[in-house]
């Protein structure tokens, strides 16, 4: 992602651009808008709200849909989005997944794929697929392919933004500096931005979900992996490395089990999904009773987070200690980011937080524990309504973001 931060200058030119982006995302999460209630919600002044309308309506990227009555009942003439002014398709590669989506200037999902495949699968496959995936939704698409202005690609792991290369992935085979940019780049004739899932995942919430009427909030990503993205000010907070959120490498448990980082007792080792399965499987080989073996037919070796959540539901008694226990470890870390931060919302997103009441119940309680009595009862604790295609979706909107704010 070309972060706007490099593009401050302080001047004129760049006032116009956050403004203007001010009013298209007013416009998206409010619309339709008269200028006087535009006016309102941005805090901008009326004459800004007049050229800025008809610069966009000039540009096609803002309709007038007529005269509509206010909320004091009168007749004024209203304003929204041109959907169909521009398209873009997000990728999400996660640690058992890749899903590619296409979005429009709204954030509406047009088209949706995905590809299921086991935990280290080799790196010249996973690229396959990736291409095959992004080449499907564009043959889908290809009324719309002129219109479609970019890629957003999200993953877990470290990405050197300026280089467009992704330097490491724990998840796929022999993955090491590889240049994802210049590879969809050169495959698609798009330009392609990048960021981490758990961040794109905020991004999402930001825009779409249960943060986009909140400035300050955490989401935290709970799936294979954990991870979060912080939103601060309505502003994704990177870091100087562009590596914040990385909150699955604390560690918690000094005799715990080796992380894929090379530490030991990480968050994320002992509390994800991944750890979770492979504690389920050690267990159940020891000799442990429990449903989930039945559920898999007695191979244990294709044991999934979702069988575990399924015994759980089903009352099995082993199955709801190992989801109160991750539950009990990530609501530790919660309570350090409620009380570090003070956020007026954590959103819960990932498998893991629609894994039930045993999971969630377990977290929040722990939390509540371990945080300051004040704060804790200032934060509300939320899980995503963004689904399986959260993280796509907020690569999307990267380069959505990224072009409007170039306008």
């Amino acid at each position: 992602m070309e972060h706007l931060s490099e593009m401050m200058g302080g001047d004129q030119r760049f006032l116009k651009r956050i403004n203007r982006l001010k009013i298209l995302n007013t416009l998206r999460s409010k619309g339709p808008l008269s200028k006087t209630q535009l006016a309102r919600l941005s805090g901008l002044n009326n004459k800004t709200i007049t050229n800025i309308i008809e610069y966009l309506i000039k540009k096609g990227i803002v309709t007038s849909v007529g005269l509509l009555k206010t909320d004091e009942g009168r007749k004024k003439e209203h304003f929204k989005l041109n959907s169909d002014y521009c398209f873009s398709i997000g990728i999400d590669l996660g640690a058992s997944h890749i899903s590619a989506i296409l979005i429009n200037l709204e954030g509406k999902i047009l088209l949706k794929k995905t590809f299921n495949f086991r935990f280290g699968l080799k790196k010249d496959i996973v690229l396959e697929k990736i291409f095959a995936l992004a080449q499907s939704l564009i043959e889908e698409a290809k009324d719309k392919l002129e219109k479609i202005i970019g890629i957003g690609f999200t993953a877990p792991g470290f990405f050197d933004i300026k280089r467009g290369v992704w330097e490491e992935a724990v998840n796929i085979k022999d993955w090491k500096q590889v240049p994802i940019k210049k590879l969809l780049e050169e495959r698609f004739n798009k330009k392609v931005y990048l960021e981490d899932c758990s961040r794109s995942m905020a991004l999402g919430e930001l825009w779409y979900g249960k943060g986009k009427d909140i400035k300050d909030f955490i989401l935290l990503d709970l799936g294979q992996g954990i991870g979060c993205g912080i939103v601060i000010n309505g502003i994704l907070l990177e870091g100087k490395g562009l590596k914040a959120g990385e909150i699955g490498h604390l560690i918690i448990d000094e005799n715990g089990p080796v992380c894929t980082c090379g530490n030991r007792g990480c968050l994320e080792a002992c509390a994800s999904g991944r750890a979770l399965v492979s504690k389920v499987q050690e267990e159940i080989r020891k000799g442990q009773k429990t449903k989930i073996y039945d559920l898999v037919n007695g191979k244990v070796d294709e044991i999934t987070l979702q069988d575990v959540i399924e015994a759980a539901s089903l009352q099995d008694s082993f199955a709801i200690e190992v989801l109160e226990e991750a539950g009990h470890r990530i609501g530790r870390v919660v309570s350090f980011l409620i009380n570090i931060f003070n956020p007026p919302l954590i959103v819960l997103g990932g498998q893991l937080s629609i894994s039930g009441k045993h999971f969630t119940g377990s977290l929040i309680e722990t939390a509540r524990k371990y945080s300051m009595a004040k704060i804790f009862k200032e934060t509300e604790i939320k899980i995503s309504n963004l689904g399986p295609f959260g993280a796509a979706l907020g690569a999307a909107t990267i380069a959505i973001q990224e072009t409007l704010f170039t306008l």
